[in-house]
Parts: structure tokens; C-alpha cells; sequence
């Protein structure tokens, strides 16, 4: 900030020659208030008068449609009712103006602080408790209808960024805010308490207006007397256009920024289609009427203040994300009005985004929305203009405001190319704003000092400005004059009259080397697709000369007039650009600190801003002679940047130096730093391998050392996201880690990143393995007394789904003979027969891995009667065969004595389904089926069910045992 105070005791020197230049004097504000009053006077009336015939003739006072537009009745005026309608960190970066905003490293400290913006809105307000600016929005005239595109506006204007995407251009600064009906009246009597700029997002209707009767008709506003079929009013200055520039040329310090419309989209209705028009009164009519803008959408900007001479007039463009990178990175919207007025000047005045600009909404205090249009435009640059004045005051104090022309001129000055041929256009006007190369080019005229760069002089009548400027030949030459014209004098009413309406013609040209002349651009409205020539401009109070590629030597700029000047002088604003001046002072280094050790090797570099310092270039060698530079870099715009293709551990030295069109200035001091250890390398895993199966539940992780790595981090978790973690070890400094209490027979995800003092490698690719399952044990087989062998074992797995039971014949090989489901242990082998010896195992399996197999067990059926003669020693169950089954399974016990014999089948819930046996029974073995019916012989459904056996000896009742089988029916 001292870089910006220290140049006040020059400013001191100057203030009584500069006050008169910059500020508008007393009688001017005495003029205003007047000028307020009258025109408060006249709208009134005229107003009262409007609404009285719009009750009679049912036409809307104020409407509302419902993508947000809103239109007010203002007055009534040769016979027709005049309407007002409404016409962001993308928005920031489209126009650049993020890059003056604080912190952004580009040396401005802009927020809007202090800066209070002007804002009148059709048919409402903002909602002035909304988050993004609550507190910061003053409403001056009574206004109280919130509406949705004030609210809208006013946070593209000065949002604080609680949402970053919806911050504001002077998100530090204040609004006042008024509806905009007696927009001029209010606006004079601020201009006259100095307020600086004002922001305008309406227009008067005029063309095609889409279902204004809520019918979905179109409406034609134009008048049958004067065309048929385009409106008169695109394009023509009128008296309320004469009264706009009439209120600025008396209120020199305020800058009006007005959206341009959107009536290029306006299309009408189809050949035949039936429409309103007013022909006395509204009727319908089919006759065929031209497009807003004709076949090419030319001459559609149909509001008085955008034609007028020196108000800001906005068109709206595609945002650019990235910023701008050329010519072909602006792409027009498809609705933005397009010039040229009727008597051929340049409107639009410049181009911002207005398409799909994020900003607050209405319906609550958090609430935001996407809105397109010039609307959207217009708070877009006005909100940056706040940034401007307060740069302004920062390097100029309060007392020395800019004239409006000054500020219009620089933006006009310093704006991006924009349009398909260089120079202006009746599309993109002079081009897209660029907020920083504004502010860049005026902090340079304050810094090289009196008036070479921006001055702000006064034409006599009869004489004429001269000076010299030097180019250097190696950057373009420019220079822009802006003045605020007296207001023209109206033609009579008439479609398209090429009537001049500049009234004070002040000419530039450029001598050069050779006594060659340099002349302005200009545009030919009778030809407004063509490219700007260069000639004499006799229409616009805005002239730029532009050498591309100029050549080395002095250059004389000479400014005069043609004809008599009202009041026998002119104003106006002079910037220039391109021409020798003083080179920038040193920049001073800030970081890294000087001796620096461990730095980054893309570690930005920074430096502050040098005095008259446009761009920048940065030197890094290895020595401090910078014998050997390893990277060198040229016009940086900012003020910093990062190095490229560094080296670890290694020490470098850097300078920086500043450019002008006056050359390179003098270097920096000289710092040094030493790089970083390098990251480390990302390990590679060896064992397990990818899919490995079959690990044992205890054993070693295996993985390659990384380069520069000094401890690793291993992770084995249960899933492919790690979020269920079974190991999460950071403290290795080997290659290897054991781990124990795995699952048997599961999936595991394993994977290893590393680690030094500088960084934290990313991890490696994940493998997978898989635990192999625990066998069973303890298997035995015994030979019951039928034609069955019963097999029982013991379960070591947890995550087992099944297990298969092998068997061979003595001499033979084993086969899968069946399978049982989790946490079977027993098994009835039902398909022996007599004479043959057979040897089981049996092995778990799920769906990751097999088991090892159990330990054999051995069996030889021999020969028995086949009526039973050996009675059961005790009570004794046999699992059901086949078990799973379908429908029918076998179920087989053993009685040793008479006994009373209940046996019941019960779902999984404990409920009854189906009573076997309820009876006394004999000693003896026993089999019963069960077809898988209910007591009700319904079949029952697919699932696991209960056998529950319950057996008492009939001599001992005391003696009754219980126990319950489990039984799978697979339909």
C-alpha cells in the first residue's frame, strides 16, 4: 500500500490545476439538483397520466413473467405507454477482474472498500438481508418489491463470496438502490451528492415483446405510422436521450453503465401468425414484421440510455472459464443487442459475460441462481468499476475524481479484442473488459507521474494539443480520446435517420517517422458487418489510434476539432500506451527467504511490485554469476511464478527484474535456496503375488525398498476402499512385515505407500490374496445297523459354506460323492454296499478357496440279516439322508428300550409345521419320511427346518431326553 500513498506529495503539487479538470464545480451541482426536481416533476405527471389510460385500455402497470423478467409502466409518450424491463467468479475471470482482487499475487489490494455504487432496477429491489451483502445495500427512494434480478444483480455487483462462486466484483462495497421509475431525477440528485457510478440492467421495450397480454401471443411495440415492420426506436436518439447526455455533461464524475438489451432474440411471431400492435388502440394483425434486428440482428439497441452518447452501453458474452486467451476465446451470446445507432456510432461500448452468471436469488438469505442477459453484463463491469475508483483513490486521494470519460476511455483503451476482424465493431463494441490491464495502466501513469500516460485536458475553440511520444518499436502505439458531448439534437421522428448527433467533433492523429499520419478507427454503419477502417471519424465521441507494429522514433499526437464548440471549449480524456518512459525500479524479493533450505522443487517464487513495473522476467541459475541459467522467464503479469525442471538437492540463485514500453529496469537483489531430498519412490509389491491363494493364516509381506523412502506405511484391509482395516502399520522401516489372526478362507486387499521428510509417496497398486480354509478334523466313521455308514468330524473353519465328502474303494480313487452346507459335522452315507471296503475324507470349500482335506477314516460292510436282531445300546440319531433334499428325506433312530417317541418338525422361526411320531414305540432301529408337507398336507416352502426328537423311557419318565437335528429343503 506505501507504493500507492507515496505519490501523494506529487499529486499535492497539482490538485489546485488538476481540480478543475477532475471535478465537477459548484454551479454543475446546482444544476443537477435543478435538473432533479424538473425531471421529478414531469415523470410524475406523466406517470399518473400513463396509469390512468392503462386502467382504461387493460394494458399491465407492472408484470412479472416467470423467468424473472419483470416489466413497469413509465409513461405514455406520442401515443403509446412506455415500459421499463429488465434486460460470479467466472464473471471475475472473463473480465479479469479477479486478478486485482487481494492475495491474487498480482500486486492490487482492490475490494470495493469504501465504494459506494449506484443502482436502479426495474420493478424492485435486492433482498437486502440476503447473506451475501446484508448490511451493504441501502434502499433511498421507499421502493419494497424484492424481486429476483435486483437481488441478482446487486450480488454480481458486491457479493461477498459466502458462496465463492457468487462473489461480487467490489465484494467489500455498499449499494444504494432505487426502483427505476424517476431514474433520472434520483440519479441527478446522487450525481450531484457524488455518487461515481450507477448500474442500469433495464430498457425501454421496444420490437417484439412476448405474451405481454399472458396470452402467448406476441406484442409489436413499434409504430405503424412511422414502419410497418421495424421499430423506429432501435437506434434512435431521442429526447430522453438528450436528456441522459445533458444530465452527464453536467455531472462529469458519474459513469452510467447500462445494459445494452437483449432484443436480438426477439424473433416475432411466423409469417401469418396473428400478433398485437397498436393501431389506436391494441388489435390483432397477421402481417409480416422484421426480427428484432433484421435478417442479421443489427440496430436492435432500442433504449434511450443505451444510445445515448456517454453512458457505458453493455453487451453480454459467453463466460470464459480460463480467462481470456485471444480474439476467438470471446464468443457473442445469442441475444445480446447489437448496434450501430441510426447515425452510425459504436454501441455497445464494450462486451462482459452475462451468460449463466451464478449469483444471489430472492427466495431466502442462501439462496442463488444462474441468470443470462446484458442484465447480467452490466453489474458484471459496473461492479468493477467500484474497483477502479477505489485504485483511483488510492493513487490520487478522494478530491481528484476521474471525469467519466477518463474512466469509459480506459476501459475502452485497455479492453481484449474481441469480434472477427481487429479493431471495433458494432457486435463487441471495443472489445471485452480487462479490469486488470485498466488498473495496471493506471497505476503506471501514477507511478511514471504527471499527466504522460492518462491526462484529462481541455480544447479551445480554434486551437489545438500537441505533443511528442517516443515508441521503442517493440510494443504497439495507442491512444484513445473519450469526451462527454453536449446532447445532440434530435430528427424528427423516422425510421433509421442517419442524422449526426455528435455536436463537439474533437479529431486525433498520430504523426510518426516518415511524416507518416496515423487516423483512428471507424466504423461504416451502411456496411455494419465490415471490419473497422482507419479514417476520419466524424460520429463517435470516442477516437483510438492504434500502430500495431510502430517504428522506432518520435511520434507527434496532435488532438483539434472541426467547427465551433458549444461553450467554446471541450473537455476530454486522453490515454496512451506503448511510449518510452522511465524503466521500473528493482523489485524486492519476499519468498523463499534468502539461504532457504528443503525448498520444493515447484515452490512458488515472489516478489513485490516494482514502481512502473508492467510485467516481469526471472532469471535461476547455479551460480551466482548466472553463468548457468537453468530457467529463465519473460512478461509475467504477476508477481510470482514457479520454476520448472529443478533438481533435487540443489542449491540455485534467482533474480527478477521488472518491463515497460521504457525497457527492462534494473535487477533485484539476488537470493538463494537449496531444493529437497526427492519424494519417495511408490514400492512394489512381491509377495503375495496378485491373487495369490491359499496363505497361511500367519506369514510375511514381501515388497521391493523405495528410492529415497525411509519408512513405509502397510495397509491390508477387507475391502477394495480400505475402509475396513485389519492392519494399518506406519512404522515400518524394513521391506518386510509378518501378520497373524487372519480370517481362514477370506479375501484380503494389501497395499503399501512410503515415506521421508519431504513427502508421503502415493500407495502402491492393491493385490488381493486369499486364507486358506482350516480343514476339518477328527473325522471317524462308524457302520450302523443297516445298509449306512455314518460319518462325523469336527469344524475348524469360520467362513466355510459348504463341505465335501470324498470316498474311495480300497485300491480305487476318491470321488466327490456329496456335500453338506456350514457347520454340518455328520453325514449318512447311504449308497455302500455289502462286502466292500471304503475310506472318507472330507474338506471345506467356499467361494474363495478349498480346504485341505481331513484325516481318512476307514469302513467294511460286511453281511448282515437284513431284520435287525441287535438292539441300540442307547438313544441314538442318524442324520436325515438326502439331506439337502427335495421333497422327500429319510429319518433315522435308534430306541434301546420301549419308550414313548415324539418327533416334530419346526420352521426357523420355532414354529410347528409338520408332528411325525407321537407314540409308544418298541426297541429297536426306526426310519420315518417326511415329504415335506405341513399337518395340513400343504407343501411348505424352501429353507432350513428342525427336527426335534423327544424319547422317555416308558419305565423311567424320568429318563426322557430331548435333542434337535437341522435339515435343509432345497425346492
Amino acid at each position: 500500500m506505501k507504493l500507492f500513498f507515496k505519490l501523494f506529495s506529487l499529486i499535492i503539487i497539482f490538485l489546485v490545476i488538476l481540480s478543475d479538470l477532475y471535478s465537477q464545480t459548484e454551479s454543475q451541482k446546482q444544476w443537477l439538483l435543478d435538473f432533479s426536481k424538473q425531471k421529478d416533476a414531469e415523470w410524475r405527471a406523466n406517470r399518473q397520466l400513463a396509469e390512468s389510460l392503462a386502467i382504461i385500455y387493460k394494458v399491465p402497470i407492472r408484470k412479472e413473467y416467470e423467468d424473472g423478467s419483470i416489466i413497469v409502466l413509465q409513461g405514455f409518450e406520442d401515443g403509446r405507454f412506455i415500459y421499463d424491463a429488465t434486460d460470479n467468479l467466472v464473471a471475475a475471470r472473463t473480465v479479469s477482474t479477479d486478478k486485482v482482487w487481494p492475495d491474487n499475487f498480482y500486486g492490487f489490494p482492490l475490494s470495493g472498500n469504501d465504494q459506494l455504487l449506484g443502482l436502479w432496477e426495474a420493478g424492485g429491489i435486492p433482498r437486502i438481508t440476503h447473506q451475501e451483502y446484508n448490511g451493504r445495500i441501502t434502499v433511498r427512494d421507499g421502493a419494497s418489491n424484492v424481486t429476483q434480478h435486483a437481488t441478482h444483480v446487486a450480488g454480481t455487483m458486491i457479493g461477498r463470496g459466502i458462496d465463492a462462486n457468487a462473489k461480487g466484483m467490489s465484494f467489500n462495497g455498499k449499494i444504494d438502490s432505487y426502483d427505476s421509475g424517476n431514474d433520472l431525477s434520483e440519479i441527478s440528485a446522487a450525481a450531484a451528492a457524488g455518487l461515481k457510478v450507477s448500474n442500469h440492467s433495464y430498457g425501454t421495450i421496444a420490437g417484439w415483446r412476448w405474451n405481454y397480454f399472458s396470452d402467448n401471443r406476441w406484442a409489436w411495440f413499434g409504430n405503424l405510422a412511422i414502419s410497418q415492420v421495424e421499430d423506429y426506436k432501435f437506434g434512435f436518439y431521442d429526447n430522453s436521450s438528450v436528456n441522459w447526455d445533458n444530465f452527464l455533461f453536467n455531472a462529469p464524475n458519474i459513469l452510467v453503465v447500462k445494459s445494452a438489451g437483449n432484443d436480438r432474440e426477439d424473433t416475432g411471431p411466423a409469417a401469418g401468425v396473428q400478433h398485437w400492435v397498436q393501431d389506436g388502440g391494441w388489435v390483432l394483425s397477421t402481417t409480416t414484421r422484421n426480427p428484432d434486428g433484421g435478417q442479421f440482428g443489427y440496430d436492435c439497441i432500442g433504449d434511450a440510455r443505451g444510445i445515448a452518447k456517454n453512458t457505458l452501453a453493455l453487451g453480454a458474452v459467453n463466460d470464459i472459464p480460463t480467462g481470456y486467451s485471444g480474439p476467438a476465446s470471446v464468443s457473442m451470446s445469442t441475444f445480446s443487442s447489437w448496434g450501430p445507432t441510426d447515425d452510425g456510432r459504436i454501441k455497445p461500448d464494450l462486451v462482459a459475460n452475462g451468460v449463466s452468471l451464478y449469483s444471489a436469488s430472492n427466495t431466502s438469505d442462501a439462496a442463488y441462481v444462474s441468470l443470462s442477459g446484458t442484465s447480467m453484463s452490466s453489474p458484471n463491469t459496473s461492479g468493477s468499476v467500484g474497483l477502479l475508483l477505489e485504485l483511483q483513490e488510492l493513487l490520487y486521494g478522494k478530491g481528484l475524481p476521474f471525469r467519466s470519460s477518463t474512466m469509459k476511455g480506459l476501459m475502452i483503451h485497455t479492453a481484449d479484442e474481441a469480434g472477427w476482424n481487429p479493431g471495433p465493431d458494432y457486435t463487441f463494441g471495443w472489445g471485452l473488459l480487462n479490469t486488470f490491464k485498466a488498473s495496471q495502466l493506471m497505476r503506471l501513469s501514477a507511478e511514471v507521474g504527471g499527466d504522460t500516460l492518462i491526462r484529462q485536458l481541455r480544447i479551445n475553440q480554434g486551437s489545438s494539443i500537441q505533443f511528442q511520444v517516443t515508441s521503442n518499436g517493440l510494443e504497439p502505439l495507442k491512444a484513445t480520446i473519450c469526451w462527454i458531448d453536449p446532447p445532440g439534437t434530435p430528427p424528427p421522428v423516422s425510421l433509421n435517420p442517419p442524422n449526426l448527433m455528435l455536436v463537439n467533433d474533437l479529431d486525433i492523429r498520430i504523426t510518426g517517422p516518415g511524416a507518416v499520419t496515423y487516423m483512428p478507427w471507424v466504423l461504416r454503419p451502411s456496411d455494419p458487418s465490415s471490419a473497422a477502417i482507419k479514417s476520419d471519424n466524424f460520429r463517435d465521441n470516442v477516437e483510438q489510434i492504434e500502430i500495431l507494429t510502430p517504428t522506432p522514433g518520435v511520434y507527434i499526437v496532435t488532438v483539434n476539432h472541426k467547427g465551433n464548440l458549444t461553450n467554446n471549449f471541450q473537455d476530454f480524456s486522453l490515454i496512451i500506451s506503448g511510449i518510452v518512459i522511465q524503466p521500473p525500479a528493482s523489485p524486492l524479493l519476499t519468498f523463499p527467504a534468502h539461504d532457504t533450505t528443503g525448498v520444493r522443487i515447484d515452490i512458488p517464487l515472489r516478489w513485490n511490485h516494482a514502481s512502473r513495473g508492467m510485467s516481469y522476467q526471472i532469471q535461476i541459475a547455479t551460480d551466482s554469476s548466472f553463468s548457468n541459467i537453468v530457467f529463465q522467464k519473460d512478461s509475467i503479469k504477476e508477481l510470482n511464478t514457479t520454476a520448472q525442471n529443478l533438481a533435487y538437492i540443489t542449491k540455485y540463485y534467482w533474480r527478477v527484474r521488472g518491463k515497460n514500453s521504457g525497457g527492462m529496469g534494473g535487477w533485484s537483489q539476488i537470493r538463494s535456496f537449496t531444493t529437497q531430498l526427492a519424494p519417495p519412490a511408490i514400492p512394489t509389491l512381491v509377495f503375495p503375488t496378485s491373487d495369490q491363494m491359499n496363505l497361511p493364516l500367519t506369514f510375511t509381506f514381501i515388497w521391493n525398498k523405495a528410492e529415497n523412502a525411509i519408512s513405509y506405511r502397510l495397509q491390508v484391509s477387507n475391502n477394495i476402499i480400505f475402509s475396513s482395516l485389519v492392519l494399518n502399520d506406519s512404522t515400518i522401516t524394513d521391506t518386510t512385515r509378518q501378520i497373524t489372526g487372519l480370517g481362514d478362507g477370506k479375501r484380503y486387499y494389501w497395499r503399501v505407500n512410503s515415506k521421508n521428510t519431504v513427502a508421503t509417496s502415493t500407495y502402491s497398486p492393491p493385490r488381493i490374496f486369499f486364507t486358506r480354509l482350516n480343514p476339518p478334523d477328527s473325522l471317524k466313521v462308524s457302520l450302523l445297523p443297516v445298509q449306512h455308514v455314518s460319518l462325523t468330524w469336527r469344524d475348524r473353519s469360520a467362513n466355510e459354506s459348504k463341505y465335501f465328502i470324498i470316498r474311495k474303494l480300497t485300491g480305487g480313487n476318491y470321488s466327490i460323492i456329496d456335500s453338506v452346507s456350514t457347520d454340518q459335522v455328520t453325514y449318512t452315507d447311504t449308497t455302500v454296499e455289502y462286502g466292500n471296503a471304503y475310506t472318507y475324507r472330507v474338506f471345506a470349500a467356499n467361494s474363495f478357496t478349498i480346504s485341505d482335506s481331513s484325516n481318512e477314516a476307514s469302513v467294511t460292510i460286511v453281511s448282515v440279516p437284513s431284520e435287525i436282531e441287535v438292539l441300540p445300546k442307547e438313544y441314538s440319531i442318524f442324520q436325515n439322508y438326502p439331506n439337502p433334499f427335495n421333497p422327500t428325506t429319510a429319518i433315522m433312530y435308534g430306541l434301546p428300550v420301549e419308550s414313548g417317541v415324539s418327533i416334530n418338525i419346526f420352521n426357523i422361526l420355532g414354529q410347528e409345521v409338520k408332528s411325525l411320531v407321537n407314540s409308544v414305540q418298541d426297541a429297536g432301529y426306526k426310519t420315518i419320511e417326511w415329504n415335506s408337507t405341513d399337518n395340513a398336507g400343504n407343501p411348505v416352502v424352501s429353507g432350513v427346518y428342525l427336527i426335534k426328537f423327544e424319547f422317555s423311557d416308558i419305565k423311567k419318565p424320568s429318563s426322557a431326553i430331548t435333542q434337535v437335528r437341522k435339515m435343509l429343503l432345497v425346492r
